[in-house]
C-alpha cells in the first residue's frame, strides 16, 4: 500500500507541475478597464491608525478630508473639500480653516470645526504610525 501512495503522490506532483507550466491566455476585451488591488494587509480602517497601503486606500474612500488634491493635476494644488477655505499665519504655525456649511455626518449631525480639531488631536495623542505626519512639525500630545 505504501508503494501505491508514493506512486499516487508522485503522479499528483507531476500533474501539478505540468499544470503550472501552462500559460494563461486571458485577453482583456477592447474598451474594458480592469482594476486589480490587494486588501490582504488591512489592519484597520481608522485613519488615525492606518498607514499600510490597502487600509489607507479604503480610508481615503470612506472619510472626507479638510482639503484634497487631484493626483492627475498636482499643479492645481490643494483644493477645498470639507473646508471651503483656509489661511496660514505668517509664521506658518497656525492654519485657520473655514468649514463649508451644510456638511453632515451620516448620523445627520453637522460637521463642525471642533470635529476636525478632535480628529487631528486624536492622531497625535494615539501616537500610531500616521502621527509622524503631524509630530514632524512639532505637534505633541502635550501641545495639541
Amino acid at each position: 500500500m505504501n508503494a501505491f501512495y508514493r506512486l499516487l503522490s508522485t503522479a499528483a506532483i507531476g500533474f501539478a507541475v505540468g499544470l503550472s507550466s501552462i500559460a494563461a491566455h486571458a485577453e482583456t476585451p477592447a474598451n474594458m478597464l480592469v482594476i486589480a488591488g490587494r486588501i490582504d494587509d488591512i489592519t484597520t480602517i481608522d485613519p488615525a491608525q492606518s498607514f499600510e497601503f490597502a487600509g489607507s486606500d479604503v480610508s481615503r474612500n470612506v472619510y472626507n478630508k479638510l482639503v484634497n488634491f487631484d493626483p492627475l493635476n498636482l499643479d492645481a494644488g490643494y483644493q477645498p473639500e470639507l473646508a471651503e477655505s483656509w489661511i496660514v499665519s505668517e509664521d506658518g504655525r497656525t492654519i485657520t480653516f473655514t468649514m463649508r456649511d451644510g456638511i453632515k455626518f451620516h448620523s445627520g449631525n453637522p460637521v463642525r470645526a471642533e470635529d476636525a480639531e478632535f480628529s487631528l488631536r486624536r492622531v497625535v495623542t494615539l501616537n500610531k504610525t500616521p502621527s509622524f505626519i503631524l509630530t514632524q512639525f512639532g505637534f505633541t500630545a502635550e501641545n495639541v
